[in-house]
């Protein structure tokens, strides 16, 4: 089949397709960074867990005292303070889970994954992290309070894509 051919008959499909109230188009963009081997490696917008891990090959990190702050919409902002002693050794992971979607009896597990590196799974007593519709933004701070990491989450859908361009061009004009 010829490319261009290929081409045309899917930009056809496509401007054939009718959405409606009922079928919205949604993108969901994940954004991470961090200051140091200590990052998230996800935050569920489900609010089921919180996800940590230390990049590093060769040092430990004391997190006690360290941080989370999550701020999901409009909800109440969720705070979390490691523990005096809390350590995570080089390339491990933290799993921090709602308690509402543990369902292991035991609180704390340290197992090793298939590729050998550390994994530490936390029940906490929060219950949920909150569940994310449109947008959540999760940020570790250190002992100072400086930001470390952070892990933000934004869903769009084809409407809101339309209302920013239609106020980007408003504000161009």
């Amino acid at each position: 089949m010829d490319t261009n051919t290929f081409n045309d008959t899917t930009l056809q499909q496509l401007n054939n397709i009718n959405i409606d109230d009922d079928h919205l188009l949604r993108t969901t963009l994940f954004c991470r960074r961090s200051k140091g081997p200590i990052m998230f490696n996800g935050c569920s917008p489900l609010g089921d867990v919180i996800i940590i891990d230390n990049i590093s090959s060769k040092k430990t990190y004391d997190l006690s005292g360290w941080s989370i702050e999550r701020q999901v919409e409009s909800k109440p902002k969720l705070y979390f303070e490691f523990p005096s002693g809390f350590i995570i050794p080089s390339q491990a992971t933290v799993e921090l889970w709602a308690s509402e979607h543990y369902s292991h009896s035991n609180k704390y597990i340290q197992e090793k994954s298939d590729d050998g590196h550390l994994i530490i799974r936390i029940q906490m007593t929060v219950k949920s992290w909150n569940e994310a519709h449109e947008f959540s933004t999760t940020k570790l701070f250190d002992t100072s309070k400086r930001e470390r990491a952070i892990f933000t989450h934004r869903t769009l859908s084809e409407q809101s894509v339309e209302y920013n361009n239609q106020i980007n061009s408003t504000i161009k004009a």
